[in-house]
């Protein structure tokens, strides 16, 4: 574990803060209330006096799984300043800025950050474009660190420029060299946000320009972009389409958003609204996204099931920046529909670490949490035994709060 600059009695003062500060119940709406509440719960204070948010909760081993992500750090860091940006409650503030101190210690000196600091040290590309991506945001709630936040966020961007394929794609791993639409697109939303901050750094408009342009050579006839494990067998086999899909549409939509003077920026648009006509069809008569269409592309492809690690806070993204482009009411309609779905349906446990959260994966069919009619080994990766903070609850909690604060906005 790297050290961080902090004693240990204010890491104590930290820790008592955090495990006596009543759950924000002034948070709305209340299911985000009850997720930041959880993800309080997340936080741990190591020995070295780190402050940081724990990766996820096994519901059926009942025991948290103490891997320190990067990603899902900031992502938690990030929601709760969504709440003091809503309630001005100052812990939260405290809270954030505390993980962001702890978390900016992993940075690598090529500005990369690893998986899981101690527990793993490879180098993802989509977790080392969320970083970016929501410290950037960060910097525009809290002005206090928006220079910290900014430092870090653009020693994370050069690293993208730095190992962007010729093709224009992004490899998904160091020791994974695959290319495929979902990692590149992470890749180009973490560089179209960095291309507007930065707007002197003119190597991350090109890079967004050939990102792009890759991802389109992996669009099949039905508008589907290609899955990760469609282009390389044993990637990320666990990911339903649903969320290549929606990583993909957020990425270009992104783009539009932040470089509307690009000269590419119509054929982007035409390009998401193809990709946005599949996604479409995953719309449930609840809400929800399905995970797929049930083509057998892989064991994940389930119609009756919908995903909230790696497609749900990424589909709201997908149609919250498609309505900022485009106007479009029904996109608009899509995520509202989707938000309410996820405000309407928190999971409650007598397991103290495990209430008022929405877990891995929901039954559709039967509406109810569990999956294991569906799905063989449902308590695994992404399974609904699994509680996330990042990818999941923090996205999704920080979303409600933005859209009942601030409405369909950018955040």
């Amino acid at each position: 574990m790297h050290k961080v600059a902090i004693s240990a009695l204010a890491a104590a003062c930290l820790a008592l803060l955090f495990s006596c500060h009543p759950q924000p119940h002034n948070v709305r709406p209340p299911a985000a209330a009850e997720a930041l509440g959880w993800l309080e719960a997340a936080v741990d204070t190591t020995e070295d006096g780190a402050v940081l948010v724990r990766e996820r909760y096994d519901l059926q081993e009942r025991r948290w799984i103490s891997l320190y992500r990067p990603d899902c750090n900031v992502e938690t860091a990030y929601a709760f300043l969504r709440a003091w940006e809503q309630t001005g409650d100052n812990p939260c503030l405290e809270l954030a800025r505390a993980i962001y101190r702890s978390i900016a210690t992993f940075q690598n000196p090529d500005g990369s950050f690893p998986f899981a600091d101690r527990k793993d040290r490879h180098v993802y590309t989509n977790d080392n474009s969320e970083v970016p991506i929501f410290l950037m945001r960060m910097a525009r709630l809290d002005a206090g660190y928006a220079p910290r936040y900014l430092d870090t966020a653009l020693k994370g961007a050069d690293f993208l420029v730095g190992i962007q394929n010729d093709d224009g794609s992004w490899r998904v791993v160091d020791n994974d060299d695959s290319r495929n639409a979902m990692f590149t697109a992470h890749a180009v939303a973490a560089l179209s946000m960095a291309a507007a901050a930065f707007p002197d750094r003119a190597e991350y408009e090109r890079a967004v320009e050939n990102g792009i342009a890759f991802i389109r050579t992996q669009v099949l006839p039905s508008g589907r972009v290609r899955t990760c494990c469609e282009v390389h067998p044993g990637t990320e086999y666990w990911r339903p389409p649903s969320s290549d899909q929606a990583i993909t549409v957020r990425g270009i939509a992104m783009a539009e958003y932040y470089l509307p003077d690009n000269p590419h920026v119509d054929g982007w648009k035409d390009l998401r609204r193809t990709l946005l006509g599949w996604l479409d069809l995953l719309v449930d008569g609840s809400g929800a996204l399905r995970n797929g269409l049930g083509e057998g592309i892989n064991g994940a492809d389930l119609p009756d099931l919908t995903d909230n690690v790696y497609t749900t806070a990424f589909g709201m993204e997908a149609y919250l920046w498609s309505w900022l482009v485009d106007g479009d009411t029904s996109y608009r309609k899509t995520l509202e529909g989707l938000a309410a779905f996820c405000a309407g349906n928190l999971f409650h446990s007598d397991d103290p670490c495990a209430d008022g959260v929405w877990r891995g994966a929901y039954n559709l069919r039967d509406r109810n949490w569990d999956t294991s009619s569906l799905v063989l080994n449902s308590g695994k990766e992404g399974g609904s035994a699994m509680i996330y903070s990042g990818w999941a609850n923090a996205p999704i909690a920080a979303m409600l709060i933005h859209l009942e604060s601030n409405g369909p906005a950018a955040p």
